[in-house]
């Protein structure tokens, strides 16, 4: 956590003393316009990719720590129901293997989501994509023509 937000320091203090900020600057706008218009729309992408990691480590690390038996298990959970399979022999009887298979592929599941998460947050928020694909679109309207 503190990488990041270190990282993330260093980020906003290299976007502030960009010319377009100096701009707003000298045109007036207050920190708050400033902030919201130009420094959080570059700063958006870094902060979702972070929160989505840091989401699936707290996620696979919770459910390790209950499958491992350090939490209690009193509510249905993946790492007790892996837990639960592995002391039911689930990883020697190939009958039983979908017991361990189903939390796992659950949580593949939910770790590949929050990265697809990320992606399309940095693809949302992050300016220079956005101009990228406005000339991709912009630049593809010869294409809509019949052709000849």
């Amino acid at each position: 956590m503190a990488r990041a937000a270190r990282s993330l320091r260093s980020q906003v203090l290299t976007i502030r003393e960009e010319s377009y900020v100096e701009a707003a600057r000298a045109m007036g706008m207050s920190k708050g316009d400033i902030l919201g218009r130009d420094i959080i729309p570059q700063l958006m992408p870094f902060i979702m990719i972070n929160a989505a990691g840091a989401g699936k480590g707290v996620i696979t690390e919770a459910v390790g720590l209950y499958f491992l038996g350090f939490l209690p298990g009193d509510a249905p959970n993946w790492g007790k129901m892996m837990d639960n399979a592995w002391n039911g022999g689930a990883i020697q009887d190939p009958t039983l293997f979908y017991w361990i298979l189903a939390p796992m592929v659950v949580l593949a599941g939910l770790s590949f989501a929050l990265v697809m998460l990320a992606q399309g947050m940095d693809q949302l928020f992050n300016p220079r994509l956005r101009a990228r694909h406005a000339k991709t679109i912009g630049g593809d309207e010869d294409l809509d023509e019949p052709v000849e």
